[in-house]
């Protein structure tokens, strides 16, 4: 895979950090309380949240 470079602005990029911080935290709360449905919707939602961030970025230029 190539190294590909985005950018981003800062609120793309701290919207990203809490998607996935709340990915992570739904993880957690799966070890202790399953419950599929919520579960789902809370890793789809935030997976569409950081896709939607990152669809058509700018690409860096590899030719300064």
């Amino acid at each position: 895979m190539g190294d590909i470079q985005f950018v981003l602005s800062r609120e793309q990029r701290d919207e990203i950090s809490r998607a996935a911080a709340a990915i992570g935290r739904r993880v957690k709360e799966m070890i202790a309380r399953p419950d599929p449905q919520v579960d789902v919707f809370v890793i789809w939602t935030n997976l569409a949240i950081i896709q939607t961030n990152l669809t058509n970025l700018p690409r860096v230029s590899p030719n300064p």
